[in-house]
């Protein structure tokens, strides 16, 4: 008999779990929490805001493909033959020495790069760093000198240009950029052969003319990677 009563007090515990829920657990009770509101204004406040960036850049990229048009137009007109890589930047030739062009809205970055590899080994740099900033209060392009880790320096230089489609006179500021390249590396030789006779004396051997490095078009030289 003890276990039928057992068996109907059971039977009556769980007929009265059934019916009023004991102990259903915290986590039931969550899944039938309201979701948090969301802020609508704010949500519309950062769509507007990620539409008008990506307007911004849209514009840029197409002033930019502009001013690559025009580069290109403008180099074509003065007897080069410019290749642009899949990144939109531009290669060519001009008088034989090499450069690259790099865009970016208005702007042109035209570089001549490695225009001169020079070995550290034995060389004074710190005459070279000298006569780069004598030649860079010049006129013209910007040189800059990178001193790699195996034992070369790479003597480069930059130009930044503002292009308008509209301007007249594009081919004639194009053209007189690139020979304002060619005039910075006379530039650099002339400072550096002063150093050199400085350090040297004037009537020291080898002191006069070039200095003891020759500057040659990137396509006659080897340039690092």
């Amino acid at each position: 008999m003890e276990w039928s009563v057992y068996l109907v007090i059971a039977l009556g515990v769980f007929c009265m779990h059934i019916i009023f829920g004991w102990g259903s657990s915290d986590k039931k009770q969550e899944e039938h929490t309201e979701p948090p509101q969301l802020d609508l204004s704010q949500v519309e406040e950062e769509i507007s805001q990620a539409e008008e960036e990506m307007s911004q850049e849209q514009e840029l990229l197409q002033v930019e493909q502009e001013t690559r048009d025009t580069m290109l137009q403008i180099l074509r007109d003065i007897g080069c033959q410019p290749v642009v890589d899949e990144d939109g930047d531009v290669a060519v030739y001009y008088q034989g020495a090499y450069f690259d062009i790099i865009f970016y809205g208005r702007y042109a970055n035209v570089w001549q790069v490695a225009w001169d590899v020079i070995e550290t080994d034995g060389f004074k740099c710190a005459w070279l760093y000298e006569a780069v900033n004598a030649a860079n209060h010049d006129y013209g392009p910007t040189v800059v000198v990178d001193v790699r880790d195996d034992g070369k320096a790479l003597v480069s230089s930059l130009c930044p240009v503002m292009l308008h489609p509209a301007n007249p006179e594009n081919a004639v500021y194009v053209r007189t950029v690139f020979e304002m390249f060619f005039k910075k590396k006379e530039g650099v030789r002339a400072h550096f052969a002063k150093i050199y006779m400085r350090e040297n004396g004037e009537g020291t051997s080898g002191s006069k003319g070039c200095p003891p490095f020759i500057l040659m078009p990137k396509s006659q030289k080897e340039i690092p990677s």
